[in-house]
């Protein structure tokens, strides 16, 4: 089993929430699955059995290094360990995460990725 269960979603940041969110649902005809105000849950339609697009407003970061990363959803089996596991590994992981099974690591080239184990702010 992988550590991994595949990209749960793609991150995209953006600096008007808005006007980015009218910009995927009329041109790209994406469904809003949820709207959390600076945060914006896209899927292409009911049964895609692809991942989502998740719009996120930050003035600062849209466009520039690490604006756009995937986000690799965690086994369950790995969800309490594997921070620790990649930190053992020498892996350049996020400092202080607010919960150790959402967190942002990086490659080898320094591209950035975030593991997610969806459920976890629902449990505690």
């Amino acid at each position: 089993m992988s550590v991994f269960l595949g990209v749960m979603q793609t991150n995209i940041m953006v600096t008007n929430i808005g006007a980015a969110k009218n910009w995927y649902s009329d041109v790209l005809q994406c469904k809003i699955e949820k709207d959390y105000g600076k945060t914006v849950v896209l899927s292409f339609g009911r049964g895609s059995p692809l991942g989502t697009l998740c719009l996120i407003q930050d003035k600062e970061a849209a466009g520039k290094n690490h604006s756009t990363y995937p986000v690799l959803q965690i086994s369950r089996k790995y969800k309490g360990t594997l921070y620790d596991k990649l930190r053992e590994k020498k892996v350049k992981v996020e400092e202080a995460p607010a919960h150790q099974s959402h967190f942002k690591f990086f490659d080898p080239d320094g591209n950035m990725l975030e593991a997610y184990s969806p459920g976890i702010y629902e449990e505690s």
